[in-house]
C-alpha cells in the first residue's frame, strides 16, 4: 500500500529531471538578462559630478574622508570606505570603477533567490518577480551609478531575507539575530533611508510576531548606539546656527504627483504620453484584488506574504512623504527609496498568482511582461537620465587635434567641470586645462567653453558674452539627459 501511494504521488524520475532542467533554464536566462542589461553601455557616459565626488572623496586620507563625508551630510560613509578599498585594489580607471556598482547589484541576487525560497513562492511567482526586477529601468540605472544606491539595494535585499528568517523561526536564533544586526548596521551606514526599512521591519514584528519584539528591540537599540558616533560627527561638522545642510536644501517637497511618478518608475515607464496612469492601473489591479481577497479570507495566514510585502513596500514611502511635508526640509528622494523595490515587485508577482480566474492571471502576466519589456528596451536605447560626458570629451579631442601647448576649456560650475576633468585624466590627456570661472572672465584668444543651458541670467549666457566680444563660434556639440542640456563649443576672439 505504501509503495503504491509513493508511486502514485511522486512523479517519475524522468519528469522530475525535465522539470529541474526547465527551472534551471528559466533562472539561467533571467540571470543572463539581469547581468546583460546592467552591463550594457556601462562605460559609455563617463561619470557625472556626484560620481566624481565619490572618487575624490575615496582618494582622500582616511581622516579627511570622514571629515568631508560628514560635512556633506547626505550619506553615511560605508560606501566611500568600500570604494576606497576598491580603488586601492584596482585603481581608478572608468571601467574598474563602474564594475563596483555592477557587482554589488549582482550580489543582491543571492538573497533574492533565498527570499523567494523562504517565502515559498511558486516558480511562476519567483520568475515573474525576477523578470520585473531584471528589466526595471530604475534599478538598471542605479546599478551603473558610482554611488551608494547599488550597495543600498544589495544590503536591503539581504536584510529582507534575514528578517524573514527571523520572524519565520519557531524561536529566536542567535545566528540570525547577529547576521540581521550586522547587515542592518551596514545598511544604515550606507544610506539614512536604511532606517526606514529597519523601522518597518520592527512594525512587522509588532503586527505578526510580537513575542519576538524584545529581541528585535535589543537589536534596534544596538544599531542606534553603533550609529550614534556618526550622527554626532555629522551634527558637529555642520555650520553653527544652520539647521539644514546646504547639500539638502535643493530637495523640493513632494506632492501626490511625485508619489505616483515613483510608483510608475517601479512599474516601468513607456516613452509615450498618457501611459503613466495606464501602467499604474495595470500593476495596481492584481494588488487591489489580492488585498480584497485577503480581507475576505477566513485564513489570513495563507495570504500573509502579500500583507508582509505590502507593509514593507508602503510604509517607507509613506513615512518619507509625510516627513517631507512636515519637516522644515524635504528628504524625499526616489533613489533613496530603493529599499522598497524588491518587496513591491514581489508583491505584484505574488498578487497576480492569487487571482482565481486563470484567464485573467495569464492575461495580466502577458501584459506585465510586455509592458516592462518594452519599457526596458526604450530605456536602454534612450539617453534620458544621463549626460554623455564621454562623447563631449571625444568631440573635444577630435576637433582640437594635437597641439604643442595647453588648450583652455572654460566652465562655470563644478557640475560641468568635474566630469570633463575626470575623463581627460582617465584618458591620460594633459592637453586641456579645464577651469571654473565666469563668462565675463574668458580672456584668451582661442578657447573652448562647456556650459549648462540656459544660464540663470540672460546676461550671463556664454553665447551673449562671446557675441559682444565679436568672437567666432564653431565645432559646437550639445548633449542632454532629457531635462538638462550641456553645450561644448570653440571660440576664436
Amino acid at each position: 500500500m505504501g509503495v503504491r501511494m509513493f508511486l502514485e504521488t511522486d512523479p517519475p524520475a524522468s519528469e522530475r529531471t525535465r522539470s529541474g532542467y526547465g527551472t534551471l533554464a528559466i533562472w539561467t536566462a533571467l540571470l543572463v538578462l539581469y547581468v546583460g542589461l546592467r552591463s550594457w553601455r556601462l562605460t559609455s557616459y563617463g561619470l557625472w559630478v556626484d560620481e566624481v565626488f565619490s572618487v575624490r572623496a575615496a582618494r582622500l586620507a582616511w581622516a579627511e574622508l570622514f571629515r568631508v563625508v560628514a560635512a556633506d551630510a547626505v550619506h553615511p560613509p560605508f560606501f566611500y570606505i568600500l570604494l576606497k578599498l576598491w580603488i586601492a585594489a584596482g585603481g581608478a580607471t572608468l571601467l574598474w570603477l563602474k564594475l563596483l556598482p555592477l557587482i554589488l547589484s549582482i550580489g543582491a541576487l543571492i538573497p533574492f533567490w533565498l527570499l523567494c525560497r523562504d517565502l515559498k513562492l511558486s516558480l511562476t511567482e519567483a520568475a515573474l518577480g525576477f523578470w520585473l526586477i531584471a528589466v526595471n529601468g530604475y534599478l538598471i540605472h542605479y546599478a551603473q551609478d558610482l554611488r551608494m544606491y547599488s550597495l543600498l539595494f544589495c544590503l536591503s535585499v539581504w536584510s529582507l531575507w534575514l528578517f524573514l528568517r527571523f520572524v519565520r523561526g519557531t524561536r529566536a536564533s542567535w545566528r540570525v539575530i547577529v547576521a540581521l544586526f550586522a547587515v542592518n548596521l551596514l545598511l544604515v551606514y550606507t544610506q539614512y533611508f536604511g532606517w526606514l526599512l529597519v523601522g518597518t521591519e520592527g512594525l512587522c514584528v509588532l503586527l505578526w510576531r510580537p513575542r519576538l519584539l524584545g529581541w528585535f528591540s535589543l537589536s534596534f537599540t544596538g544599531l542606534a548606539l553603533a550609529f550614534a558616533p556618526w550622527a554626532y560627527a555629522v551634527a558637529a561638522s555642520g555650520p553653527k546656527g544652520t539647521v539644514v545642510p546646504a547639500s539638502l536644501q535643493w530637495i523640493p517637497r513632494p506632492g501626490w504627483a511625485e508619489v505616483l511618478w515613483y510608483l510608475a518608475t517601479l512599474n516601468g515607464i513607456l516613452p509615450w504620453r498618457h501611459t503613466t496612469l495606464l501602467g499604474i492601473i495595470l500593476f495596481a489591479t492584481p494588488v487591489g484584488l489580492a488585498m480584497l481577497d485577503l480581507l475576505r479570507s477566513r485564513d489570513p495566514s495563507s495570504r500573509r506574504p502579500i500583507a508582509l510585502l505590502a507593509v514593507l513596500s508602503v510604509v517607507p514611502v509613506a513615512v518619507a512623504f509625510i516627513a517631507s511635508r512636515v519637516l522644515s526640509q524635504s528628504v524625499w528622494g526616489e533613489r533613496h527609496l530603493m529599499v522598497v523595490a524588491v518587496p513591491y515587485l514581489l508583491m505584484v508577482a505574488v498578487s497576480v498568482s492569487h487571482l482565481r480566474r486563470v484567464s485573467l492571471r495569464i492575461a495580466l502576466i502577458i501584459l506585465m511582461v510586455t509592458w516592462t519589456g518594452v519599457a526596458a528596451a526604450a530605456g536602454m536605447l534612450s539617453e534620458e537620465g544621463r549626460i554623455s560626458w564621454k562623447s563631449l570629451v571625444q568631440h573635444l579631442i577630435e576637433k582640437e587635434g594635437p597641439s604643442s601647448g595647453h588648450v583652455t576649456v572654460y566652465t562655470f560650475e563644478g557640475w560641468t567641470a568635474a566630469p570633463l576633468q575626470f575623463l581627460l585624466a582617465d584618458l591620460g590627456n594633459h592637453q586641456f586645462d579645464v577651469r571654473v570661472t565666469t563668462p565675463r572672465d574668458m580672456d584668451q584668444a582661442t578657447f573652448w567653453v562647456a556650459f549648462r543651458e540656459p544660464a540663470a541670467r540672460a546676461e550671463d549666457q556664454p553665447r551673449v558674452v562671446l557675441e559682444r566680444r565679436g568672437c567666432r563660434i564653431d565645432a559646437e556639440r550639445s548633449v542632454h539627459d532629457g531635462g538638462q542640456r550641456v553645450t561644448l563649443l570653440r571660440a576664436a576672439c
